[in-house]
């Protein structure tokens, strides 16, 4: 199978993130449960100022938002966040809700077709390395590319985010997803991200 450009990758990756940031910006996070929430208590250091300041491989130029005080693009296509304490404990929770699909508004799964989402390979430190999503068959097959699409980069994305919000180095980020079918637990396929380690 022929791989995708780094540009290609790059392009889906901007796609993909556009709808976190805007999510982010207008969307205040309230988990469905108490178990929802991550266990990872890392924070990066906390500037002179007060804040803290986090690269993402990937991001958006909007400014304005209730979970960072500025992002500012490098260039290497980077950018960098300034959150106030409060702000990087409340993205990362939503970072956390999102890899798993819950919807937290909702206080449900983001597709009909998805039924269980569960991190696993958990570390000590509370950092997810792999996440299992049970689907029901017959509607993911259905719409198979696009769904498969969807869990594969959602989980690539949103994963690797919290694995850098948990103090991962961005270079490190490993994600393994394994889609099952809820009815018998058969495994639908499996995907190794970064992409090159499929």
């Amino acid at each position: 199978m022929k791989q995708k450009t780094p540009f290609l990758r790059n392009v889906v990756l901007v796609l993909t993130f556009l709808p976190l940031f805007i999510l982010l910006a207008g969307c205040a996070v309230n988990p469905s449960s108490s178990m929802d929430k991550p266990t990872n208590t890392y924070t990066p250091p906390i500037n002179e100022g007060g804040y803290i300041v986090l690269t993402l491989p990937i991001g958006s130029t909007t400014k304005e938002s209730d979970f960072w005080t500025d992002v500012t693009a490098n260039e290497d296509g980077s950018f960098n966040y300034t959150f106030t304490p409060d702000q990087f404990q409340q993205a990362k929770e939503k970072i956390y809700l999102f890899g798993r699909f819950i919807d937290d508004t909702a206080s449900a799964y983001s597709a009909e077709y998805i039924k269980s989402a569960e991190y696993s390979d958990v570390d000590e430190h509370g950092i997810p390395w792999s996440l299992t999503v049970l689907v029901d068959k017959e509607l993911y097959n259905a719409s198979e590319p696009a769904n498969s699409f969807y869990i594969r980069v959602n989980a690539s994305v949103y994963m690797r985010m919290y694995q850098i919000f948990c103090g991962v180095p961005s270079d490190e980020w490993s994600v393994h997803v394994t889609i099952k079918d809820v009815e018998n637990g058969r495994i639908i396929s499996e995907h190794d991200f970064p992409a090159g380690n499929e």
